[in-house]
């Protein structure tokens, strides 16, 4: 059975990371999109690349933040487009 979720209001700390992290996530968007950053997460880095062309897993550690929100976003960002 389907529940209705209810309104909450996020915390001033959530917004502001948030807000961050979206600012931080337009500006690497914009260098990937001008060349200036390479689009895949593992290419950024040499020896991450070497790994992943070996056909290694490579994971970063994702720092948290305010209730995990950004954290959870990043890694599915990473998941969806790599960067």
């Amino acid at each position: 059975m389907a529940q209705i979720a209810r309104r909450v209001q996020l915390k001033a700390e959530i917004l502001q990371a948030f807000g961050a992290y979206t600012r931080d996530a337009e500006t690497a968007m914009q260098q990937t999109q001008h060349g200036s950053r390479p689009l895949l997460w593992s290419d950024a880095d040499s020896d991450r690349a070497k790994q992943v062309r070996k056909g290694d897993i490579v994971a970063q550690y994702c720092r948290p933040t305010p209730e995990s929100l950004i954290c959870t976003l990043q890694a599915t960002r990473q998941a969806l487009i790599g960067t």
